[in-house]
């Protein structure tokens, strides 16, 4: 009788949707599991997120709305724009001048938003200096996209 020998790369793992096998570093992280190791290739996590995201987008944009209405997360995104602030006039010094700054210190998302709105417009300025057009692109998406969110930068 003869033995069998199975050869085992303990490098290796079978992705559990397309039953490919890839190497380790090929998976998803998760803290959960006893490798740590998740069971989906990361082409496959991504379509199964993008799926559970389509699947249950309303949910979620309702449950991003009432973490909104929470004063501790508003409380939590007007320190993140005030420190944003502080570091973007840190950088700039004498870009601002004493009226400005009260108003900024006031109003730290509406600032954030000039700014957002100052920097893609010199992005439009600059574009004929080899400027990268999709740069200014998602920054504006980006921008869009915190307004229309209702978030710290909105209006």
């Amino acid at each position: 009788m003869e033995d069998i020998i199975i050869e085992v790369d303990l490098n290796k793992k079978f992705c559990a949707r397309c039953k490919i096998e890839k190497s380790f570093e090929e998976f998803v992280k998760h803290k959960n599991k006893v490798n740590g190791i998740g069971p989906y290739c990361r082409p496959c996590a991504c379509i199964i997120t993008k799926a559970s995201k389509d699947k249950n987008r309303d949910a979620i944009l309702a449950a991003r709305k009432e973490r909104k209405k929470d004063p501790e997360v508003k409380a939590k995104e007007k320190a993140y724009a005030r420190k944003r602030y502080e570091k973007i006039s840190s950088e700039f010094p004498n870009k601002f001048n004493e009226h400005q700054k009260t108003w900024i210190k006031a109003n730290p998302e509406k600032a954030m938003l000039n700014w957002v709105v100052q920097v893609i417009s010199s992005k439009a300025n600059t574009m004929k200096n080899n400027s990268t057009f999709d740069e200014m692109v998602l920054l504006g998406k980006w921008a869009k996209e915190q307004i229309n969110r209702g978030g710290c930068f909105a209006k």
